[in-house]
C-alpha cells in the first residue's frame, strides 16, 4: 500500500509526499488562513490546476513547520497598532516584517514558493 500525503478531492490525483506535492507545477499556493489561538492549526490553501481540475486544497501549517528556519516569536500582534493586517486577508501570502507569533507561518510560505509552486 502506497502512502498518500494528499489527495485531490476533485480529480483524485495523489501525491505521495510533501516534496512531490510542492514540486508539482499544477499546484499553486493561494492563501494562508490563520488560527490565532494555535498557529499550527492554521491552513495553507492551494489550487490544483491539472486538466481543468481547479480544486482547492487545504493543508495545516503543522505539516510544514520543519521548513521554518527563523525565529519563533511568542507574542501575537494581531489587533494591535503594530499588526500589518496581512493575516486578515487569506489571499495575502506576502512576508510580514513584524515580530509576531504568526510571522513564522509566512516565512514558511516563502520556502513553499521556492518550489515549483506558483501564485495565481
Amino acid at each position: 500500500m502506497t502512502s498518500v500525503f494528499k489527495q485531490c478531492p476533485y480529480c483524485k490525483h495523489c501525491w505521495s509526499d510533501r516534496d512531490e506535492f510542492l514540486s508539482d507545477p499544477t499546484v499553486k499556493i493561494t492563501g494562508y488562513q490563520v488560527h490565532y489561538h494555535n498557529i499550527l492549526e492554521g491552513l495553507y490553501t492551494f489550487l490544483h490546476t491539472a486538466d481543468d481540475c481547479k480544486a482547492s486544497l487545504s493543508l495545516p501549517v503543522w505539516l510544514f513547520v520543519d521548513m521554518h528556519d527563523g525565529t519563533l516569536h511568542d507574542f501575537l500582534l494581531a489587533g494591535t497598532s503594530k499588526c500589518e493586517g496581512k493575516c486578515k486577508r487569506v489571499e495575502d501570502i506576502r512576508m510580514c516584517s513584524q515580530k509576531c507569533s504568526c510571522s513564522y507561518a509566512r516565512n514558511i510560505i516563502q520556502k513553499i514558493l521556492k518550489y515549483n509552486v506558483k501564485t495565481p
